[in-house]
């Protein structure tokens, strides 16, 4: 072997720039990784004694028995103390409600009139006029009013104002006699009829 030859093989075993490249890459990838394995050791350091220990002993922090007896009741469930708890008691504040009053909303009251019974009064018209006929007159317009007939007959004297008189215990039935009576005596004027009458209604036609 010559020195020429010698030569080439020397100058062929020279690192090229590509070779460092790659020299570069190698040694990244390896600190990288170094690096990865450190944080992932950290970690499961870090966790190892959570993952081994019972669930009890992880989540046994104090109860409030207040929140968890509301959440019982809200959803309906028995209320027992969970085994192994450390209860918080808190004072609740009770309210008392005194004077409630219930009202019934848009309630109508519907007021039912007394029932009348025309038929049953008796009653008795006296001429006191000097009019002829005026009694019958006024006793037809009393049964076309739902009355029952009325007797009719001479008053012993003549009286300036027509004057209906109705026992206290008819007085309900007023009304329904001034309608009648007035459409023909505007001015017609009202009294007791004494209970011990033969008549409920005593009406004298004034002249």
């Amino acid at each position: 072997m010559d020195k020429k030859e010698t030569l080439q093989k020397i100058e062929s075993k020279k690192m090229k720039p590509v070779d460092f490249i790659y020299l570069g890459v190698i040694l990244l990838l390896f600190i990288i990784t170094i690096i990865m394995f450190f944080f992932s050791t950290s970690f499961i350091i870090g966790h190892i004694n959570k993952i081994f220990l019972p669930v009890d002993e992880v989540s046994n922090k104090p109860l409030d028995i207040v929140r968890y007896k509301l959440t019982e009741k809200k959803l309906n469930l028995p209320v027992n103390t969970p085994a192994g708890k450390t209860i918080i008691n808190t004072p609740i504040e009770t309210t008392t409600v005194q004077n409630i009053v219930t009202t019934p909303i848009n309630t109508k009251i519907i007021v039912t009139p007394p029932l009348f019974d025309k038929k049953s009064i008796t009653i008795n018209i006296l001429n006191g006029s000097k009019k002829a006929g005026v009694a019958s007159t006024l006793s037809n317009d009393l049964e076309k009013a739902g009355f029952s007939k009325s007797s009719t007959g001479d008053n012993a004297t003549v009286i300036p104002i027509t004057t209906i008189y109705i026992k206290d215990s008819k007085k309900d039935y007023i009304s329904s006699i001034q309608t009648v009576v007035k459409k023909s005596y505007p001015k017609a004027v009202t009294k007791i009829n004494p209970e011990s009458s033969n008549f409920d209604v005593i009406i004298i036609t004034g002249k």
